[in-house]
């Protein structure tokens, strides 16, 4: 879990970040709605990218420290010494997914908590909380940020998919680029030394 959590730090920055620069989009007033829409989405996309490229190299990382470890069990079976082996951050394909599960973890108890206390002064407090913490996405959905409670459960179910499949995919895309490489060296090392 410690291992998840380290991966998350930076994709949350990030989006505090990106929060701010959200509120500077909102407080244009000269604007229209197409323009802060259109702004949002460039936001997001930037935003995506940045994450994209962290993970892919997360993905690359992880599966090298698969490589590493496997490597050591060889050893340790050929030689019978047992060496502790670190397996927290080795590759497995869900540990992508997972860090957009643990990135949304306040946006779905936000989420709770609103549903909990509907038609109270709670409510309301949850509502903006998470608006704000995740304020590119609502304002993706609604420019002029006049949410109704579907929009408000929309753009939730929206932000939690957007997390998992954006952060999920390019984990899995870095393991598969660094696994390729290494099947490439695999068949070198075939060809030249015939093993």
């Amino acid at each position: 879990m410690k291992y998840l959590l380290k991966l998350i730090i930076i994709p949350i920055m990030y989006l505090v970040c990106f929060d701010v620069t959200s509120l500077g989009i909102l407080s244009i007033e000269k604007a229209s709605s197409l323009v802060k829409l259109l702004l949002t989405i460039a936001e997001i996309a930037f935003y995506f990218v940045i994450v994209f490229l962290i993970m892919l190299k997360e993905g690359e990382t992880a599966y090298n420290k698969l490589l590493a470890n496997n490597l050591t069990r060889k050893d340790m079976v050929r030689t019978g010494v047992v060496e502790d082996i670190d397996e927290k951050p080795e590759y497995r394909w869900w540990k992508g997914g997972m860090v957009g599960v643990i990135c949304c973890i306040p946006l779905v108890l936000l989420l709770i908590f609103h549903c909990i206390f509907r038609n109270s002064a709670g409510e309301s407090v949850f509502r903006a909380i998470s608006q704000i913490a995740y304020l590119p996405f609502y304002c993706l959905i609604s420019p002029e940020f006049k949410l109704t409670e579907g929009l408000y459960i929309l753009g939730n179910a929206v932000t939690l998919v957007i997390y998992v499949v954006c952060m999920g995919l390019p984990f899995i895309f870095g393991a598969k680029k660094r696994e390729k490489v290494q099947n490439g060296i695999k068949e070198m090392n075939k060809m030249f030394h015939g093993e």
